[in-house]
């Protein structure tokens, strides 16, 4: 098996932080917060990886410290093409996808 790239390792390792979840941190991809951002996948990779590197918004961050493209990162973060309502993605599901897409290069929301 080859070595895993930054992005995936990151992305495995913030798919196990969703599930575990994080101190005073609310998982939901709907509720936009003071930071501009919900407790959803983009929140908690600045969270996690860059508290301070949000100069060009937290999406574009989020993205630049996951290393995923822009479309990548609306699939992602906003769930774009997603079967369910963003209501209803659960902790679970957001580190099945992460785990899928670090494993495929593929966002598949199941």
């Amino acid at each position: 098996m080859k070595d895993l790239s930054v992005t995936q390792k990151r992305c495995l390792e913030l798919a196990r932080i969703i599930r575990e979840g994080l101190p005073g941190v609310r998982f939901d991809m709907c509720t936009w917060g003071h930071c501009g951002t919900a407790g959803c996948i983009g929140g908690y990779a600045v969270a996690v990886y860059g508290k301070d590197n949000t100069a060009d918004g937290i999406k574009r961050s989020a993205a630049k410290l996951l290393g995923v493209t822009e479309h990548q990162a609306g699939q992602l973060f906003y769930a774009d093409d997603a079967p369910v309502a963003l209501s209803d993605i659960t902790p679970e599901m957001a580190g099945a996808t992460l785990e899928n897409f670090a494993l495929t290069g593929e966002v598949v929301w199941k």
